[in-house]
This record gives C-alpha cells, structure tokens and sequence, in this order.
C-alpha cells in the first residue's frame, strides 16, 4: 500500500460485529498516515501469521492491544510493526462510512467497552438478527 492506493476487500468473520458484518461489507483500506490512535481500525499481521481487523483499545510506546467490536474478552497484542494499514472507510449496502463519520464514531466511542454491557448488546444484537431471517 504505497502513493496513496486504497485496496477494497471483503469482510471476513464475525469479530468485528455489529459494525463490519461478515460477508456483506466492504472495507477500504490506506497506508498510515499518522499516529495510530485509540479507536482506529487496523489490518494487522499477528505473530502467528493469521491476519485480523480489529479496533485499537490501547497504544503505548511497544504495543498496541486490539479488540473486535464483537469480541467481549479476546483481546489481540501487536507491535507498529505488524500493522499493514487502517481501514479508512466500511461499504455497507452501497452506503461508504468513513472514518470520522458519524455513525463511526458512534461505534468507536459509544460502543461498549465493559464487559458485561457488550455482552448482553451482542446477545440483543444476534437475537435481533436471527428473529429476521425467520421472517425472510
């Protein structure tokens, strides 16, 4: 990812529910262009060779710990060196949301980061999205 190329993908998995759904989205991922910050989505290469998007909890001068938003405790270490890119934008059903939109803010800040609160909104959430296929 090099001279200002975005690369479009399709999501993979389920970690990083509700906001990026397996399958159906897109992400639009760029190069770093500065800082990696508290919130930020990143494209990383894990020491085990498995490549994940998850959203950055924490940064400090020799790691970065990620979580997917669907994930309650399964948290991720890396190093800036294991960082491949930031997703700048998610395509969902022909809508882009951009980094630093509103709706993405709203899941990097209001989303939640304790425990017990995340785990019973994704339990409302796959509830909600199982009752929906039944109707189909």
């Amino acid at each position: 990812m090099c001279n200002g190329q975005l690369v479009r993908i399709k999501a993979k998995g389920n970690s990083m529910l509700p906001f990026i759904r397996n399958e159906k989205d897109e992400l639009i991922l760029k190069a770093i262009d500065g800082p990696i910050v508290k919130g930020m989505l990143l494209l990383v290469r894990l020491h085990e060779g498995n490549y994940i998007i998850h959203r950055v909890e924490k940064v400090d001068t020799h790691k970065i710990v990620l979580r997917g938003d669907g994930n309650v405790i399964a948290r991720e270490v890396c190093t800036k060196e294991n960082v491949i890119a930031k997703v700048a934008a998610v395509v969902h059903k022909g809508r882009t949301i951009k980094e630093e939109s509103f709706v993405w803010n709203i899941y990097r800040y209001a989303w939640p980061k304790n425990y017990m609160a995340r785990k019973i909104l994704l339990a409302l959430y796959r509830k909600w999205r199982s009752s929906l296929f039944l109707y189909k």
